[in-house]
């Protein structure tokens, strides 16, 4: 997977990264909101100010809007996909259309 492809500031960033099985990936938190997207796999998320922990399976989405940072655990092999909100509306990931995908643990 190409790991770190960006877009410009207008239409947000997205980070790509692989897992192995308990590798855990530390993001900042961001004041306008991102995405997590379990593309592969199944991750833990949990996030400093927010009471509840996730489990995300593949094709499984979590939208944060907290400025706090997000730690991301694979529980087997996993791959990641992480945008800013606005990259994630201009292509199609808007918190209408994926709010039915949060896991809850």
């Amino acid at each position: 997977m190409n790991c770190n492809r960006r877009a410009g500031r207008a239409n947000g960033a997205c980070l790509g990264k692989d897992l192995k099985k308990g590798n855990v990936l530390r993001v900042k938190g961001n004041r306008s909101g991102q995405t997590v997207r379990c593309l592969n796999g199944m991750i833990w998320i949990t996030q400093q100010g927010d009471n509840e922990d996730r489990i995300l399976n593949s094709g499984e989405m979590f939208l944060s809007n907290l400025p706090s940072f997000i730690l991301i655990g694979a529980l087997n092999d996993a791959e990641v996909k992480i945008c800013t909100e606005a990259r994630a509306r201009s292509i199609g990931w808007s918190p209408q259309i994926w709010q039915g995908a949060l896991t809850k643990a």
